[in-house]
Parts: C-alpha cells; structure tokens; sequence
C-alpha cells in the first residue's frame, strides 16, 4: 500500500522513517523520540512527501556533542537530486537542542526523501524533527511572532534578538521578516527602521 503524503511543510519527526541506514532511536530531552547514533554515510528515507509548488528552505532541530556534520537533502535516491546541504554545528551535548537551517531549491511535488549525513568520524550530531518552509509563503516585513500585525511585541523581540538573549524568531519566516533592509542580515539598522515604523515616520 502506497503511502499517504506527508507535507514537507509540516513537522516531520525524525523518527517516522521509512527506511534508514546505520542510526538508531532514542528517548528525547524535547519529548518522544529522536534520531541518534547517526556516522557518516548514515541515512534516513520518508516516502511520499509532497512539496507542493516547491519548498524554499530546511530546518532541522539538531544536538551534537561533538563537531557536528552535514545533512544532504537528496530526491528519490540516496544518490539522487541534491536539492540542498544543511551545516550542523556543535550544542554542546547530544541533548542540547538547537535549529539548524538551509536554503532549498529544486523540490517540488511528490518525491521520497532521503536525508544523507556526512561528516568526520564517530559520531555526528541526533536529530529530533524537520520541516521544510514553503516557496511563495508571505511574509510581512516586521511580523516576527506570526500574529499577522506588526507591534510593540515585535519590536521587543527584535530587541532581544540584538542583545542576544533570543536566536530565533516565533514566527517561521521570523528572521526574513526581521531583515527589514533585505541585507541578509538583522542588525541595528534594521532597528532604526522598525522603531520609525512603529512611529509612523517616512
């Protein structure tokens, strides 16, 4: 029996494979299960999952307690399209978990995706769960805890994120929406210009 479609743009937890090579299951500090014990060349399959008109960008919520790896984002074979490579550096501990990002490009339909991890010797980093973030996905300029509107509570996570005490934003497109000057990054210029939104200053 064929399976049913999973949206690449829905949680997809790590251990809901339907093929791997080389990794095992584990108890997860975040809650049910995760992926673990994963060395280089070790892979993992999930069968039919739909990318609609195309996914633009990958998140994995990883751990290492050691340097980390590569995760290739490969299409219907284990050699197949490689549609994007996602660095994963050290936590600190195998179950200090943290987001590890990449852009996307070439995934669209309906395809069995292979995750191919690669990197030094022993072992890599666990995995807990990905999600891929749709093309086309609107983003407003400012909206970083995905309300819809653009406020006060916005501003002070941007703040946050300057000073460091947030490295990420609510909302799924939060750190787009945060780079207000489209530089590629958030800074103290992106700032001044949130502040002069908020005050209405052209």
């Amino acid at each position: 029996v064929p399976a049913e479609p999973i949206s690449a743009f829905s949680k997809i937890e790590a251990e809901n494979f339907s093929n791997q090579s080389g990794i095992q299951t584990e108890t997860c500090s975040e809650g049910g299960q995760s992926i673990g014990y994963i060395e280089n060349g070790d892979y993992v399959v999930y069968n039919n999952v739909d990318f609609g008109n195309g996914a633009k960008n990958f998140k994995a919520r990883v751990a290492s307690a050691a340097e980390g790896g590569k995760i290739e984002i490969r299409l219907d074979s284990i050699t197949g399209t490689l549609v994007g490579t996602c660095p994963v550096t050290a936590t600190g501990d195998w179950q200090k978990w943290a987001d590890a990002t990449c852009s996307v490009s070439g995934a669209a339909g309906k395809h069995d995706l292979y995750l191919k991890f690669t990197g030094g010797s022993g072992y890599l980093f666990n995995l807990n769960w990905i999600q891929f973030g749709e093309k086309g996905a609107t983003v407003t300029a400012g909206d970083l805890n995905g309300d819809n509107s653009v406020d006060a509570t916005d501003f002070a996570l941007m703040k946050m994120y300057l000073l460091g005490s947030i490295k990420e934003f609510p909302a799924e497109n939060g750190l787009e929406a945060g780079d207000l000057n489209n530089d590629g990054i958030i800074d103290a210029l992106d700032f001044a210009i949130f502040k002069k939104i908020l005050l209405n200053v052209n």
